[in-house]
């Protein structure tokens, strides 16, 4: 269920952004086919998108952020992100 709620969630998200980019760019035209083609393409492209798979990027995103009091300090001194 949760990843279910996780995929509408992403999909949502990249349908947000086609219609912020419809908005900003082409929401004036007056070639009406090509809005109509963005439009459907976006609805596509939105339920498709969440199940491409992707790098993961959470793996050095999270070794980068520690939370704090878990030697946050200790850490980047030896991956030497603080330099004297």
């Amino acid at each position: 269920m949760t990843s279910y709620m996780v995929y509408l969630l992403e999909a949502s998200i990249c349908l947000a952004l086609f219609y912020f980019t419809y908005w900003l760019l082409i929401k004036g035209d007056t070639f009406h086919h090509l809005k109509r083609v963005y439009l459907l393409l976006s609805v596509v492209l939105s339920l498709i998108i969440p199940e491409l798979p992707s790098s993961d990027l959470s793996g050095p995103i999270k070794k980068a952020i520690l939370p704090v009091g878990t030697g946050a300090i200790q850490h980047a001194q030896s991956v030497q992100l603080f330099t004297h």
